[in-house]
């Protein structure tokens, strides 16, 4: 069974997209550079990034997730399709090596 470390992502869509168009429209009038800026003043503000350059990374890291979503690039879905594929595999091999183990052909006597 999965781990569970996340609420439901139904809770979350409203805001990641809110963020997103709010980040698209902030690139889009001052450019990218004033708003990671930005960012990093936010990031440091709030506490999420403890030292100036943790604060910029994570601002060049906001921007890049804001263009590559922009361009419809879906890499979590991709990773996890690809995660559920290797579970998926790995249940079928692992049911095949039970079934091998717990056959035992008859004794000849």
């Amino acid at each position: 069974m999965p781990r569970k470390t996340l609420p439901s992502p139904y809770r979350s869509m409203m805001t990641a997209a809110d963020d997103h168009y709010h980040a698209v429209r902030s690139i889009n009038t001052h450019g990218e550079i004033a708003h990671a800026n930005a960012v990093a003043r936010e990031l440091l503000k709030s506490g999420t990034a403890s030292t100036q350059a943790e604060a910029v990374r994570m601002a060049a890291d906001e921007v890049s997730h804001t263009q590559r979503i922009t361009r419809g690039e879906m890499v979590n879905r991709a990773a996890r399709k690809a995660l559920d594929k290797r579970a998926r595999e790995e249940a079928a091999s692992s049911q095949d090596r039970a079934a091998a183990i717990t056959y035992a052909p008859p004794a000849l006597a």
